[in-house]
């Protein structure tokens, strides 16, 4: 059990960590320019599921992280250049679930059991989360 707990949180970290990558946003609304620099202060952001251990503050941690990221996605799509919202509100979608399963997060083993819930999912919107990267290396210089 403990090989299949850090395979999908593994797996989960690593689509976290994807997907963190893809921005945020600010008041500036569709324009390039904002969402590059949102993009960048995203960069910045360690992957909040780096270091989770079995620990409450651990878990308690992750879940902060996680939810400062789920509200930075939510931002992108008031700063999402237009050819970009379908991506950007795809990656809200998929933070709003997964904060939403966070509720009953007690321990690693729960964070497992959503890992494996949302895997399926996280893996659809990575493609969103590469375009957003794609688009970000294309004109954020």
């Amino acid at each position: 059990m403990r090989f299949a707990c850090k395979g999908a949180l593994g797996a989960l970290a690593a689509a976290v960590a994807l997907l963190s990558l893809a921005g945020c946003g600010d008041d500036d609304g569709g324009s390039v320019s904002a969402f590059c620099d949102k993009y960048r202060e995203l960069q910045r952001v360690p992957n909040p599921l780096a270091g989770l251990t079995e620990g409450p503050e651990s878990l308690a941690q992750a879940k902060d992280a996680l939810i400062e990221v789920g509200d930075a996605t939510s931002e992108i799509v008031e700063v999402a250049p237009s050819e970009m919202e379908g991506d950007a509100e795809a990656l809200e979608r998929f933070y709003d679930s997964f904060l939403r399963e966070l509720d009953e997060v007690e321990s690693a083993r729960d964070f497992a059991r959503v890992g494996q819930g949302l895997l399926s999912e996280a893996e659809e919107v990575a493609d969103s989360g590469r375009r957003l990267e794609r688009y970000a290396a294309d004109n954020c210089g």
